[in-house]
């Protein structure tokens, strides 16, 4: 899938972020794409840490409910990196590749941003479906990250390609044709971007949720993730309340990453 473009940020300029108090940034990636993130500082020095929020697909960072839940944790006296993921929004790039190219990315910008003193203390990612894949692939490649919050993520894009492609009329070998061709096109091994793989590798504190209505990413992918993951680590499945957490996704995002951290 590529090229998402969308139209969150004609409502969310960064000349309208600036005015906002948020801090627009740009980072040239090593293969020329260019990402686009805002930042939200603390009110306080030091700050209580870091919070990165990562979007799903088809979204950005303007997009409800990750500005908002950014804007609470500003206040709770967090520094709020706010990316929007290759592809998407205002940043560059014609593909994505559920996290391969855009851990590197994630964790580039958060290296710069260490750097220019703009973010400060230990940090800690969130990410929901697409957004908890480059979750769990970037805190596999840095120590920096203290915890990692993932929800509905992919147990491994080969899986969640044929899902996808199930109710399709195509063969099993067309369809497996597809998959790698898809790799070939934006650049990635394809048997290699996996969220089973990655928790293996991380050693800081994971926080599984998956919801059990949820129609789109099976539960059974995120069990295997909590299987393969390393202590510390938690797997939490929403019933009923999953369903109630609509009307208040910002203050539930806020709120959870603030009792994880």
């Amino acid at each position: 899938r590529s090229h998402f473009r969308f139209s969150d940020h004609l409502l969310w300029s960064d000349d309208t972020a600036t005015k906002q108090g948020i801090e627009c940034v740009e980072l040239r990636m090593h293969d020329g794409v260019m990402i686009n993130a805002w930042v939200l500082p603390s009110p306080v020095r030091p700050s209580a840490g870091t919070m990165v929020l990562l979007h799903g697909i088809n979204e950005s960072k303007a997009s409800w409910p990750y500005h908002g839940a950014a804007e609470r944790l500003a206040r709770m006296g967090y520094d709020v990196v706010l990316p929007d993921l290759r592809a998407h929004g205002d940043s560059e790039g014609k593909h994505i590749t559920y996290g391969m190219k855009e851990r590197f990315d994630i964790k580039a910008l958060i290296t710069d941003l260490k750097r220019k003193g703009m973010i400060d203390g230990s940090i800690y990612v969130f990410g929901v479906n697409y957004g908890a894949d480059v979750a769990l692939q970037y805190a596999a490649i840095d120590e920096r990250v203290s915890g990692v919050m993932a929800v509905a993520p992919h147990s491994d894009f080969r899986s969640y390609a044929r899902q996808s492609l199930r109710h399709t009329l195509m063969s099993a070998q067309e369809i497996e044709d597809i998959i790698q061709k898809a790799g070939q096109i934006a650049g990635f091994n394809v048997d290699e971007s996996s969220s089973i793989a990655a928790v293996a590798k991380i050693s800081c504190s994971i926080l599984l949720v998956h919801g059990l209505f949820d129609p789109n990413v099976p539960l059974d992918g995120t069990r295997q993730i909590h299987q393969a993951a390393q202590e510390p680590k938690d797997l939490r499945v929403l019933g009923i309340e999953q369903l109630a957490l609509v009307a208040v996704m910002e203050d539930w995002i806020a709120n959870e990453v603030d009792m994880f951290a």
